[in-house]
């Protein structure tokens, strides 16, 4: 996991090792940021309006009482052609991941299973359907 501070650093190096392949790359623009869910997406667009091409978020599946307001966040973010990746470790048996699922299926985004990866790892991807 990286700290708010590690993404500033981190940046300036993102750019700068993507310059050789610049020339065959199409021109695009690369945004870290916080986004607190369930809030206004106001001071986001400051950085930049979504829809973003990609979403990427981690360990953000531990509560099941913020699933709802997660899921409405990431659709939110997401437009027709947005694909999203998350990744998550299931920390115990009890987990029921499974509500967090028909969550994202009521808000019309499809996800399939990364392939690969097994218990306690796991990762998907997301787009609307």
């Amino acid at each position: 996991a990286a700290s708010a501070e590690d993404a500033k650093t981190a940046r300036p190096s993102w750019s700068s090792s993507s310059s050789s392949s610049a020339a065959a790359a199409p021109p695009c623009s690369l945004h870290a940021c916080c986004v607190p869910w369930g809030e206004p997406l106001d001071a986001l667009e400051a950085v930049a309006r979504p829809p973003f091409d990609l979403v990427i978020a981690t360990d953000c599946m531990y509560n099941p009482r913020l699933f709802v307001i997660f899921v409405r966040t990431l659709r939110q973010l997401m437009g027709p052609r947005s694909l999203a990746m998350l990744g998550y470790r299931t920390r115990g048996e009890n987990e029921d991941h499974d509500s967090f699922f028909r969550l994202l299926a009521d808000a019309g985004l499809a996800w399939e299973r990364a392939p690969g990866l097994a218990a306690p790892r796991i990762a998907c991807m997301l787009k609307r359907s």
